[in-house]
């Protein structure tokens, strides 16, 4: 089924209420994930295709809508999308997802490149895989080299970049003021309910990554108030066109064949 999708040198998963738009690159084929063995998305703002494009000597796949723990699926559905990513044999997957900040400096709109994650969603995407390499080293889960490399794109754009801890949980329930209390004494930036499971399988894979988070909303534990998922899918939507711009600039500026130091 990954002959579909041919090979990559970029692949790109988009998270809740975000859309790529990479301006200098031209749109060749768009897939449903019917076409593959894939559950189909329960969250509606996930849509469920992969956009291929092509340009710069760079072909790039991107994954619109991923699944998320709540989904109720078991390990090896859940590993299943960013395993047939990874099969086109990228030499870099770029991880998004729409998050609720905890740095109360954070504020809607913002974008915060992940430099490391906690995972509290009890579970793992790996369980019951057979392989003798499913004890995954995490040290430099997300590639220094190319936070560095997307710090520059930022700076040249003048984007303010974040840089910052992600913490997944498994939701869909949202945090309680205790709860966010509790992520931000451990050195959580930000939460959300998604992306640490292709984390892990891209680096089962042997793959460098590279996540950026869209700040929808930041959470005050003394006051708290409702976010409706109304209000997220909009932030990250309005977000998208910064980050689009960004990406585009990054996959512009960088060789990704050439040996990195």
């Amino acid at each position: 089924m990954e002959s579909k999708l041919g090979k990559s040198d970029i692949c790109i998963i988009t998270g809740t209420g975000i859309k790529i738009d990479l301006k200098s690159f031209t749109k060749k084929k768009q897939i449903n994930y019917s076409e593959f063995d894939l559950p189909k998305p329960t969250t509606s703002s996930h849509k469920g295709y992969f956009e291929i494009f092509e340009g710069n000597n760079l072909r790039i796949i991107v994954a619109n809508g991923r699944f998320h723990y709540y989904e109720g699926l078991s390990p090896s559905k859940l590993r299943a999308l960013p395993e047939i990513l990874c099969k086109t044999d990228p030499k870099l997957m770029i991880l998004t997802n729409s998050t609720g900040g905890l740095d109360p400096f954070f504020k809607k709109g913002d974008l915060m490149v992940i430099r490391d994650h906690i995972n509290l969603t009890n579970t793992n995407p790996l369980i019951g895989i057979d392989s003798d390499n499913k004890f995954v080293d995490m040290v430099d889960a997300y590639s220094p080299y190319y936070i560095e490399k997307l710090k520059e794109s930022a700076l040249g754009l003048s984007i303010d970049l974040k840089e910052g801890i992600y913490v997944g949980v498994s939701g869909p329930s949202l945090e309680t003021p205790a709860e966010t209390r509790f992520l931000r004494l451990i050195g959580a930036s930000c939460v959300a309910m998604s992306l640490i499971n292709e984390t892990i399988v891209s680096r089962f894979f042997g793959i460098d990554v590279l996540g950026v988070s869209i700040i929808t909303n930041v959470n005050k534990p003394d006051c708290m108030g409702k976010i409706p998922i109304e209000e997220v899918i909009n932030q990250a939507s309005l977000a998208s066109k910064k980050l689009s711009i960004l990406f585009d600039d990054f996959l512009l500026k960088n060789d990704f064949n050439k040996k990195r130091t």
